[in-house]
């Protein structure tokens, strides 16, 4: 597949279409209503999941992690498996969904965080991102240096490998041109990673990096290495100044904010009657209240979305169906083709990378390579 330029801007002849990704809890049971599922979640259940949304062309499926158990996890579903290692099978399984794993810059090193999405990157045909999170459940507090030098040593490492340096010409008795691979060389006071990485660069150039971002601050680190946002507005207000704050502290960092995606995340609880979603909501709210939340009827649902898109309060959203996999069904089937009749969403992928159904560009590699060497 032919890639555009490093540094091309994202496509702005086509008409703006949001985006749209399915947000999994790390037990991919919601804690507010896992008595109804009957049991645990397996493997397929999880790429059941991954089936439906592909079904209905959504950007990603995101994967959360709770490293520690929850504290109340006696009460309801704490724990989960490892999402790497999740979302390979569903990789397996699929050909177009992007792929999105959390994984801690506190309880990892920038070598195995690295190796890991780059492996994903490979298996998926380039469909991975890494949600980065700065702190476990039970870990110190976030440090916003130590955090944007882990960043940028795996970035380092990933590109490490040129574009074309897995040659694989049996005629030429070459497998790789060592000529393209580089050491990391990447020296910083919280890290240092000689590399290279051992494993090729990305399909797309890179995994798409994912930041949460809940307060100025958490906007601030986002425009700094994020290239995908989930925010945590609970009004459409708070939409517009989270959308505003993370795009001008990216310009103001030197970045293209149209290189950036901002998708607040949402809960879904969608009833046939106002009266239907409300008693849907009412297990949730008593386990997460206050948690951002859209409810009522498809219709409802679908006209939130419009608003906050339409006003350019988002590029799209994050959806946590209030129940997996009946209220993911409920989104493909319902809300989604209304999305489509408006006009808002598309009706097949126009590529097959992660990348591509974002429309983000294919990153500069950090020069020089290990930038923060001393």
């Amino acid at each position: 597949m032919n890639r555009p330029p490093e540094t091309a801007p994202r496509p702005t002849a086509q008409p703006r279409r949001l985006h749209l990704g399915i947000h999994i809890p790390n037990s991919a049971v919601s804690a507010g209503t896992w008595e109804s599922q009957g049991h645990g979640p397996d493997t397929e259940h999880y790429i059941g999941i991954a089936k439906a949304a592909e079904g209905a062309v959504l950007d990603a499926v995101f994967l959360t992690d709770l490293p520690t158990p929850a504290k109340d996890a006696g009460r309801g579903p704490g724990d989960g498996p490892e999402p790497t290692v999740v979302l390979a099978a569903m990789a397996a399984e699929t050909r177009r969904i992007g792929l999105v794993a959390t994984a801690s810059t506190t309880g990892n090193e920038p070598y195995d965080i690295a190796r890991r999405f780059a492996t994903l990157d490979l298996l998926s045909g380039g469909r991975s991102g890494w949600h980065m999170v700065t702190a476990a459940a039970a870990g110190s507090g976030p440090d916003a240096a130590r955090d944007g030098e882990f960043v940028a040593a795996v970035r380092t490492l990933w590109n490490s490998w040129e574009e074309g340096a897995l040659v694989g010409d049996r005629g030429a008795r070459l497998f790789v041109d060592t000529g393209r691979i580089h050491p990391a060389r990447f020296h910083g006071e919280h890290f240092a990673v000689e590399g290279p990485l051992n494993t090729p660069r990305s399909p797309q150039g890179e995994p798409v990096r994912v930041r949460a971002a809940a307060s100025p601050d958490g906007w601030k680190r986002a425009a700094a290495h994020a290239e995908v946002v989930v925010t945590a507005a609970r009004s459409l207000e708070e939409a517009h100044a989270s959308y505003a704050g993370i795009r001008s502290r990216a310009a103001a960092l030197g970045r293209d904010p149209d290189a950036v995606v901002v998708l607040p995340g949402l809960r879904t609880v969608i009833g046939n009657t106002e009266s239907e979603a409300r008693a849907r909501r009412a297990p949730l709210n008593e386990r997460a209240p206050g948690r951002p939340t859209v409810s009522g009827t498809a219709e409802q649902v679908t006209d939130t979305l419009e608003t906050w898109f339409r006003s350019g309060a988002a590029d799209g959203f994050t959806l946590t169906p209030d129940v997996l996999p009946d209220g993911l069904h409920v989104l493909t089937e319902h809300v989604v083709p209304e999305l489509r009749r408006r006009g808002l969403f598309r009706s097949e992928y126009d590529g097959c990378t992660l990348r591509e159904h974002l429309g983000l560009p294919v990153p500069v590699p950090p020069r020089p390579m290990g930038s923060a060497a001393r």
